[in-house]
């Protein structure tokens, strides 16, 4: 199955975080991750499910240091 990039707002909007959040994400490098081609910036939907699959948790003092 191809793959489907997203750009930074269409990946905000599938993970329903704020653009500038995502773009935080990136920049601390605790974020999914993503393919830079010249100025633009693409997310893999795939990577954005596994980055969220890595984040589950089954009560709230597992969170540690999920971002």
């Amino acid at each position: 199955m191809p793959s489907t990039y997203l750009t930074t707002h269409e990946a905000a909007d599938y993970l329903r975080v704020s653009p500038r959040t995502l773009e935080g994400y990136r920049v601390a490098g605790f974020g999914p991750a993503f393919i830079k081609l010249r100025n633009k910036v693409l997310y893999r939907k795939e990577d954005l499910d596994a980055w969220c699959e890595q984040r589950l948790h089954n009560s709230t003092s597992a969170y540690g240091n999920a971002a």
